[in-house]
């Protein structure tokens, strides 16, 4: 494996080449899924192993597996208020849709004992989160059940100017993160920044400030016709893990693909190897197995067909949005 110059650690845990994974696997973070001999010294000896599926040439970050030092996201809302063409949520597509508040901290607290408390990033976000009616009582649940974990809400900030003093002061006091990114619309996002300084609630705006005005297109191979394992090893939303209904997914792609079959009638599978149910998880160890490695679910995503730079617009809705 040749070393990358440019990225020597990952979550501050060193990259090792196979001679290092031998001498020193207690403190193994990465090792490519190339060095078989190694996969076994580390599930017998290594309760924090780490395995790389799928690594390609020097790009170590792809296919990094889930680990207790990752992040979940949790999408709270299924619908949004803005729908931006080709949301990789699926949103411009979904009902009318939120995680009941009962099931959602059920499903935290699930989570919190699997993962023994420890998770680096929990985003709370959807379609647009702030339309939850119960968004603060979730933040709230989502801090005590990981007191240790950063806590983001994720959000278009278009609803944060209506939002009442409870919520300000739940982000204050149980310090919630707010990221929010700028979209080319009639938004006062400098007002947004003011309020949040106000309460001293730490503001971080998606690509530093800068206004999005392009858009990315996700293709999917409604056949399914794509090399599952090839595009694993290529997705660089490998690592978004998506807590859902009770469920682990790999990607929000796996999990809110069935809002695309529902709006458009077409039938690609999300089967039972294609998520891990969390009631039926005994430990940590299992999670970090289930991420490892590529889905079924993933021969619907055309990796070399994502293109760029396509002007900001709102969705029409249409099926040709998330097509080739």
């Amino acid at each position: 494996m040749r070393e990358n110059p440019s990225r020597k650690t990952i979550a501050d845990k060193p990259v090792y080449n196979y001679q290092q994974c031998i001498k020193d696997k207690n403190n193994i973070f990465i090792v490519s899924s190339h060095f078989k001999g190694v996969i076994d010294i580390l599930e017998k000896d290594n309760n924090n192993y780490i395995i790389l599926e799928g690594i390609q040439d020097t790009s170590l970050y792809k296919g990094l597996i889930y680990t207790n030092k990752q992040y979940i996201v949790m999408d709270i809302v299924g619908h949004c208020n803005l729908n931006y063409k080709g949301c990789g949520h699926f949103s411009p597509t979904a009902d009318k849709y939120f995680y009941c508040i009962d099931e959602a901290k059920r499903d935290l607290q699930s989570l919190s004992n699997i993962l023994e408390g420890q998770l680096k990033k929990l985003r709370i976000m959807g379609g647009e989160p702030l339309l939850h009616p119960n968004v603060v009582d979730i933040l709230r649940f989502a801090r005590e059940v990981f007191p240790q974990t950063n806590v983001v809400l994720i959000t278009n900030g278009t609803l944060l100017l209506k939002q009442e003093v409870e919520f300000w002061n739940a982000l204050k006091d149980n310090n919630i993160e707010l990221f929010i990114t700028k979209y080319p619309i009639n938004f006062d996002y400098d007002a947004v920044e003011y309020k949040a300084s106000q309460y001293n609630i730490n503001l971080i705006f998606d690509t530093r400030g800068q206004v999005i005005k392009t858009l990315l297109k996700f293709p999917l191979d409604i056949e399914g016709k794509q090399n599952a394992a090839l595009s694993y090893s290529k997705c660089k939303a490998v690592n978004c893990v998506n807590l859902f209904e009770g469920k682990l997914y790999q990607c929000p792609t796996s999990c809110h693909l069935n809002r695309f079959n529902k709006k458009f009638g077409t039938n690609m599978q999300v089967g039972e190897g294609d998520y891990l149910e969390l009631d039926k998880v005994n430990d940590k160890k299992e999670v970090f197995k289930f991420i490892s490695t590529y889905k079924q679910v993933c021969k619907y995503c055309m990796i070399d067909k994502i293109t760029y730079d396509h002007p900001f617009s709102i969705s029409k809705k249409e099926k040709e949005e998330w097509l080739p």
